[in-house]
């Protein structure tokens, strides 16, 4: 068994649900990765701590982000309302552009957008 390997991007799934980011959020967890690989190899720590180390940093980074787009990725499949239909809306496709260039917190983006949902379900 291989005890010396950290993971990340598309090989354990840091791929942001809602819009299929996967960049980004390899080189975040890149970078948290080799945090911890220094924190190791200076021997502050061992290597059991520098994998629960590793996914603490990931869970405060980006984890948070995943299950909200996860959430409402269920949602908009469970009310079946398609891409098409969110880009026809000029509020919900600046929303879309602020979510993929990071210009605002998904979750306040979140709660701006919810209003606009129902106009787009009954056109």
């Amino acid at each position: 068994m291989v005890r010396r390997i950290l993971l990340a991007g598309d090989a354990v799934g840091h791929v942001a649900p809602l819009i299929g980011e996967d960049i980004k959020f390899a080189l975040i967890a890149g970078h948290l990765a080799a945090e911890s690989i220094i924190l190791y190899l200076r021997n502050h720590i061992s290597l059991y701590e520098l994998g629960r180390i590793y996914l603490s940093k990931l869970k405060k980074s980006f984890y948070k982000r995943f299950k909200l787009e996860k959430i409402l990725l269920k949602m908009f499949v469970k009310r079946k309302i398609s891409s098409a239909k969110m880009l026809n809306d000029s509020i919900m496709r600046r929303a879309i552009a602020e979510l993929y260039t990071d210009r605002r917190e998904l979750h306040k983006l979140v709660l701006a957008s919810l209003l606009r949902v129902p106009a787009i379900l009954f056109r």
